[in-house]
């Protein structure tokens, strides 16, 4: 039922991914203690008109399923970011934003936990700081279509800083750039010679026999 709801959610069927994750955490089908499930079932009903409470009571169980695993691991990257997530969909800013700002140094290069903070800031208000966070995890992989099919992320996508901070950020150094463009010219010319060669080999077989007349 989790991946379920995950393709759901994805597609934006919030409903019925609602519906596929409250039946991952419920004990005939899934894991009541699964923090992430929890999270995963608050997400959709967010996105559910009328089903905030729920939502939020969603949240307030997947944190207190966090509190003893941070407990034991205060410094843990992952939970740290995800408790910043939660607490930021919460409203609650400033834990969230302190938990954001203890993960940044320890995040490496785990990508994913980056763009949790980027989600974090820009919930909180801290687009500047998104940006920063947003960034830094593409630049350690994490897969641009995730941050284009983010419902949270559709007025930061209309920032003007978006296309050129992060549609426009450089991928390749000027000589790969360079290089990529006569690969694709050479491309281009092999691909109309070839289209000539063709065109040729079929006006041939059009009309087999020569033309009469000549020497």
């Amino acid at each position: 039922y989790s991946n379920l709801g995950t393709v759901l959610f994805a597609l934006g069927r919030y409903p019925e991914a609602a519906d596929a994750f409250r039946r991952a955490v419920s004990p005939e089908h899934g894991s009541p203690n699964d923090y992430q499930r929890w999270s995963n079932l608050a997400d959709a009903l967010r996105h559910v008109p009328g089903r905030e409470e729920a939502a939020t009571q969603a949240y307030v169980t997947t944190l207190g399923l966090m509190a003893p695993l941070l407990a034991r691991a205060p410094d843990d990257v992952t939970l740290l970011s995800r408790a910043a997530l939660v607490r930021a969909k919460l409203g609650q800013c400033d834990p969230a934003l302190a938990d954001a700002d203890r993960a940044r140094p320890r995040a490496g290069a785990d990508g994913d936990a980056l763009f949790r903070l980027a989600h974090a800031n820009e919930l909180c208000g801290r687009r500047a700081a998104a940006f920063d966070d947003l960034i830094a995890a593409l630049q350690r992989g994490y897969p641009i279509q995730f941050v284009l099919e983010e419902p949270d992320l559709v007025t930061l996508r209309r920032d003007p800083r978006f296309q050129k901070r992060v549609l426009g950020e450089p991928i390749l150094s000027e000589g790969m750039a360079l290089w990529l463009m006569r690969i694709v010219l050479i491309a281009a010319v092999v691909g109309h010679v070839w289209s000539a060669v063709v065109l040729t080999r079929q006006d041939w077989a059009a009309r087999p026999e020569k033309y009469a007349g000549g020497r």
